[in-house]
């Protein structure tokens, strides 16, 4: 049965084609902080993406809101936490589930959630976000050089299955590797 749903979701993990998903949440409660200057509105230079992000102070966390050519018509919704693992600093993303579909029914209970991370570095008014590249992973999976807990889907889809301290660890040891987090996005402030 858990293979069957982490088939069934496996598209949420390629919201972005090089993003690697986590069953599991990068951050800790501690480990989220608030960024003020993430809040607004952020595009990149072709005007192919457009992320809007606003605050909850009470939950800890950012609405996202993805607006991409490529995306179907409706904007792409998430949870994000921004939050530090060590020296570094991350945008965490997970999709909101439809209000119209409960996690505990038997349609909603074939849908999970799958985090990805972002490495962040933020100049002024450009955003640059650096996901853990999927191709990345995946040739370290095929070199038996992936270090992590994981299972590999039908297909060939990973996704990571280790707890937040083993992410944690994982993402210390690579954080400083630009081909571990690669092909992301720069986006400049909207005016």
């Amino acid at each position: 049965m858990r293979i069957t749903k982490i088939a069934l979701l496996a598209l949420f993990g390629f919201i972005f084609s090089s993003c690697t998903t986590s069953f599991h949440s990068l951050f800790t409660d501690k480990d989220r902080i608030f960024e003020p200057v993430l809040a607004g509105a952020w595009q990149d230079k072709e005007q192919k993406a457009t992320f809007t992000l606003r605050w909850f102070a009470e939950g800890k966390l950012y609405s996202l809101n993805t607006e991409m050519k490529d995306q179907p018509a409706a904007p792409g919704e998430f949870n994000a936490v921004f939050g530090t693992v060590g020296k570094h600093r991350f945008l965490e993303i997970v999709p909101r589930r439809p209000s119209n579909i409960g996690a505990k029914g038997f349609y909603g209970g074939h849908f999970l959630q799958l985090y990805s991370f972002w490495k962040v570095e933020l100049d002024g008014d450009v955003l640059t976000l650096a996901p853990l590249n999927y191709q990345w992973v995946e040739a370290m999976d095929k070199a038996k050089k992936l270090d992590i807990k994981h299972e590999q889907q039908e297909g060939g889809f990973i996704v990571l299955t280790a707890s937040t301290e083993e992410l944690k660890a994982f993402v210390l040891k690579y954080a400083d590797d630009k081909s571990a987090f690669s092909g992301g996005l720069t986006l400049e402030r909207k005016k």
